[in-house]
C-alpha cells in the first residue's frame, strides 16, 4: 500500500531533529543491520532513532538493505541505552521541489514515526549489534 505524505518535512530536515546537535564524548554502540519489506530488502531510505536521553541517530538504507547508525560525525553508532526506531522510503522516482509537493511511501505510514513503528533497540555501550528490521507491507 502507497500513501501520499506531504514533502515539506525532508528528509534532511528529519535528521537534524532526530540527531540533535552538541556531542561530547557520551557511552555508544554500533548498531548495524538490514530492512525488510515483506521479506525482500528495502533498497534506498532511512533508519531513524529516538532516545529518552535526546541523542537520536540516523543512517541510510543501502540498496542491499542494510544501514549503519550514527549519531554525527563524533560518535559513530548510537548513544547508550532504549531507541525507538523509524524507517523512512519513498518512491526512488519522487523529486521533493517544495512544500507543496508530496512523495509516495514505499512503506507502511506507521513505520515512519518511533512512537508508532514498534521497532526498538537496546543499545550497549562498546558492543556491535546487528538487528533485522522486517516490515510488513499490511497494516
Amino acid at each position: 500500500m502507497h500513501r501520499r505524505v506531504p514533502g515539506s518535512l525532508s528528509l534532511a530536515a528529519l535528521v537534524v531533529l532526530l540527531v540533535g546537535c552538541n556531542s561530547q564524548a557520551l557511552p555508544a554502540g554500533k548498531v548495524r543491520g538490514t530492512v525488510t519489506l515483506d521479506g525482500e530488502p528495502l533498497r534506498h531510505g532511512a533508519v531513524f532513532s529516538s532516545s529518552p536521553a535526546g541523542r537520536g541517530a540516523a543512517g541510510a538504507i543501502q540498496s542491499d538493505g542494510t544501514f549503519a547508525l550514527q549519531t554525527d560525525e563524533s560518535i559513530d553508532g548510537a548513544v547508550e541505552g532504549r531507541h525507538l526506531l523509524a524507517v523512512v522510503a519513498y518512491k526512488e522516482d519522487a523529486v521533493d521541489i517544495g512544500p507543496e509537493d508530496s512523495r509516495t511511501l514505499v512503506i507502511p505510514e506507521r513505520y515512519t514515526s518511533p512512537h508508532t513503528s514498534g521497532l526498538s533497540v537496546d543499545v550497549v555501550a562498546g558492543k556491535e549489534q546487528n538487528i533485522v528490521l522486517n516490515l510488513e507491507s499490511k497494516e
